[in-house]
């Protein structure tokens, strides 16, 4: 059918910008969690590149993830094995805000997975998830500012007490900057997070991801891009100044997102049968020839 062609076209796009931000080992996961029963058939079927449209077009159609919400069953679970790589990374750390707020967006997986599941009576499950994740990516955008607050108040000491007390100030700004990364790879994948949700709940996902991507250019201007990598002892991966392009591909989420949902809806409201288009009423007027 045309329709399922476009349908699989778009969803290549589609997973492009959600995977983005994966790592392999978060697709793997992802793949063996809601393929597990499908186990010998996921051996000859591997995880596409990326850039490779013919090898995830062969996946999409391998696993029906032209379905929208089979797309978003897999990426809330490629997700949330980031947000375990996360946690795992700032659990030694003592920060317990930190924690705290990873463990929110961890624990509305369940109104998630539940929303997706049962797409009548799930809503509420869904708009649950939504708050949850909302107040949490609320939270992570004032500790990154914290965090860098703190940085900058370092930075902004003079040579002779910078010198005094180095030892210290060195270890807090790694540790400040430790959770900044912590907080931007956790704030961006729930941005991602409420951009699938939005899309269950036939709302539109690029409104829902703009008004974050402003809050966060907003606290991760030039300035304080630079003074992260000032500090920063893996400054060779260029993580702070991958952050405009990584909010590029944010806002890319949402424009496919939104998209793919708009083209969905198209297909389904064209598979209905002619008699069933339109509602009671405009076949009431049908039927009287009106």
């Amino acid at each position: 059918m045309m329709e399922k062609k476009e349908l699989v076209e778009k969803g290549v796009k589609v997973f492009q910008a959600l995977a983005a931000e994966c790592s392999p080992v978060e697709l793997e996961e992802a793949a063996e969690k809601r393929y597990g029963e499908a186990e010998k058939m996921m051996k000859s079927v591997s995880i596409p590149v990326l850039t490779n449209d013919a090898e995830v077009r062969k996946y999409i159609k391998e696993f029906d993830l032209q379905r929208p919400e089979n797309m978003c069953r897999f990426f809330v679970e490629s997700y949330y094995a980031g947000f375990e790589t996360i946690a795992s990374a700032v659990n030694g750390l003592q920060q317990e805000n930190l924690i705290r707020v990873l463990g929110k967006i961890r624990g509305a997986k369940n109104s998630i997975t539940i929303g997706i599941d049962n797409p009548e009576d799930g809503r509420e499950y869904l708009r649950q998830a939504h708050e949850a994740v909302l107040e949490a990516c609320g939270t992570l955008e004032l500790l990154l500012q914290g965090y860098i607050s703190q940085i900058n108040e370092i930075d902004q000491k003079g040579k002779m007490k910078f010198f005094v007390g180095a030892k210290f100030s060195l270890s807090k700004i790694d540790t400040n900057i430790t959770c900044a990364r912590a907080a931007v790879d956790a704030l961006i994948t729930a941005v991602r997070l409420q951009a699938l949700i939005a899309m269950q709940l036939n709302q539109k996902s690029r409104v829902v991801i703009m008004e974050h991507i402003g809050n966060i250019r907003n606290i991760l201007s030039n300035e304080s891009c630079d003074l992260l990598y000032a500090y920063d002892k893996n400054k060779r991966d260029g993580y702070w100044m991958q952050i405009p392009q990584k909010l590029k591909e944010l806002e890319k989420v949402g424009l496919t997102l939104d998209e793919y949902s708009g083209l969905e809806q198209q297909n389904k409201i064209a598979a209905e049968p002619a008699g069933q288009k339109g509602g009671f009423f405009s076949r009431w007027k049908k039927q009287k020839g009106r």
